[in-house]
């Protein structure tokens, strides 16, 4: 939101509201301007008929708005800013007409800092004291009105029915909320709160417009918090964490990056990181042991996959041998039909028996397939198990509060995986070597040299 931006640094003569036009250049006496005044600040205090209007309001009719909730920070210091400054920022407010109130839709800060001086300075006893002598400068003509930008229409908390009514209401809670947060020192938990209510609110706001009038949420909140769109989503990620990460988040034990990060998670593993954060385990550390954990359910997801591949591959290939079957079948009856014609055609009987050698070659060469298929689905299986296993045994509550434990745990399980995968392709390359050379038994004994010497490390 713009701030129209006043200069209340030039004494008190220049701090009062402007005067009609009519009003005389005359020298007054000080009962004739207090009676000027007090004139001037009851006429510009009636009822506003303006959307937008620059006016003197008194302090007894300016109140706070019921959603601003947005904690009253360092208001001295505020305060002393104004005594030695002067007011930069008008206040602005929307007129209730019907109480004949004005509700403030930006600077309570302010406010109580104007109120805090009034009430300290306005009586003060030493009047040759320099504060107050700024206070008479920069603060005391406001005893007669608080300068403020008046909105006719106050946004109620009440729906309306009214589309343009309801869009008004959201507008005024945006613009306090983006006010409030311009104006204060970032705090994480507060503005994750205010990320959760500007989505409400603009998502509310998108739900009146027309297709083409519709705004990015995340983008628009980003903007007017002056944060990163990724921010805004981590914001949004917190509300994945289970209740206990989220209360450490709120207690600041958790960063936001973090609780992002751990929000990724299953509930099982969220637990595990809670525990190592209770048992004082140190961020790195936590951080570590949560890409194994998410390395880990990744090795299991993409084993998951391939094993859901290799069923559809060997359904397709006993689609295949069937298919085969059923024209082999074909055939021969083609065949039986031929022979046993009173004149066959011994060409085509050739023809089908070649067809029928054919096809026996292929059903033979797709069964070989299938069960190669068979054996590697129920080989990865297997593995799939073991991983699942390693996993549970890392989620263990005899072990996750340890993280030690937990990432050694981690390193053998990948370890052994790594063996089973060298054995299988020793095995592999082998087999090829025995294919095209008779020589294949030396390597046999190399490789069962080898796993016997290393083997006694670990009998």
């Amino acid at each position: 939101m713009a701030k129209r931006k006043f200069n209340f640094a030039a004494g008190a003569e220049q701090n009062t509201p402007d005067a009609p036009e009519t009003q005389p250049q005359t020298q007054s006496t000080p009962e004739e301007s207090k009676s000027a005044v007090q004139t001037l600040v009851e006429k510009i205090d009636a009822p506003i008929n303006t959307a937008f209007n620059f006016k003197y309001i008194k302090r007894d009719k300016i109140i706070f708005h019921a959603k601003n909730d947005y904690p009253m920070e360092e208001i001295e210091k505020l305060a002393d800013s104004i005594l030695n400054f002067g007011l930069i920022h008008n206040l602005e407010v929307f007129y209730d007409l019907e109480n004949d109130q004005y509700i403030l839709d930006s600077g309570e800060r302010r406010t109580r800092a104007i109120d805090y001086l009034v009430e300290k300075y306005k009586d003060y006893p030493d009047k040759d004291n320099e504060s107050y002598q700024k206070y008479l400068h920069f603060v005391a003509p406001f005893e007669n009105g608080y300068p403020c930008n008046v909105k006719t229409k106050y946004a109620d908390t009440d729906l309306s029915e009214s589309a343009s009514d309801l869009l008004e209401q959201i507008d005024a809670e945006i613009r306090l909320i983006i006010a409030n947060e311009e104006t204060r020192s970032k705090d994480t938990l507060r503005t994750k709160q205010h990320v959760d209510r500007l989505n409400e609110l603009y998502t509310k706001r998108n739900q009146t417009l027309k297709k083409g009038e519709k705004i990015n949420v995340n983008n628009e909140i980003a903007k007017q918090l002056n944060i990163s769109d990724k921010q805004v989503k981590n914001y949004k990620d917190i509300d994945k964490l289970i209740p206990e990460l989220r209360k450490k988040f709120e207690e600041n034990e958790v960063s936001l990056k973090d609780g992002a990060n751990y929000a990724k998670l299953t509930e099982e593993e969220q637990r595990q990181i809670l525990t190592l954060i209770e048992n004082g385990e140190n961020r790195q550390e936590i951080n570590r042991l949560m890409d194994q954990m998410k390395a880990m359910r990744s090795d299991i997801s993409t084993k998951e996959n391939q094993i859901s591949e290799l069923e559809n591959t060997i359904e397709n290939q006993n689609a295949i041998i069937k298919s085969i079957n059923d024209a082999q079948n074909d055939l021969k009856q083609q065949l039986v039909a031929e022979q046993e014609k009173g004149d066959p055609n011994n060409e085509k009987i050739r023809e089908l028996e070649s067809s029928l050698d054919d096809m026996k070659n292929q059903i033979s060469a797709q069964k070989k397939s299938l069960k190669d298929t068979v054996k590697e689905k129920d080989n990865m299986i297997a593995d799939l198990q073991k991983k699942l296993d390693a996993q549970a045994k890392m989620q263990s509550t005899e072990t996750n509060n340890n993280s030690k434990l937990i990432r050694t745990q981690y390193d053998l399980e990948k370890g052994i995986e790594t063996l089973i995968t060298l054995f299988a392709d020793l095995e592999k390359k082998l087999d090829e070597y025995k294919a095209v050379s008779e020589d294949s038994e030396d390597f046999r004994k190399k490789i069962q040299s080898v796993i016997k010497e290393n083997g006694k490390k670990f009998s």
